[in-house]
């Protein structure tokens, strides 16, 4: 919560571009969504700006999760299937 919070301050007090290659920065309600770092393993989205704010959040957490973008892990998902049991 607290690595969170910080994620959001620094977003909205430093020079972080609202846009950067064309992508918007996450919003307040999107970062939200890091608190889940608490409860999985691996956290999946498709937002590129928002899986390097998440990143940062990890990074600060006694274990960090693992950041996927949702192409990597749908990929993932078909290769486990592909093979079959």
């Amino acid at each position: 919560m607290q690595a969170t919070l910080a994620c959001m301050i620094q977003l909205s007090t430093t020079h972080a571009p609202k846009n950067k290659k064309g992508k918007k920065r996450p919003g307040g309600a999107d970062l939200w969504q890091a608190v889940y770092l608490g409860v999985v393993e691996i956290f999946v989205a498709r937002d590129e700006r928002m899986l390097e704010a998440v990143a940062g959040v990890s990074a600060l957490l006694p274990y960090p999760r693992r950041i996927v973008h949702l192409r990597d892990f749908l990929l993932g998902l078909e290769g486990l299937l592909s093979t079959g049991p």
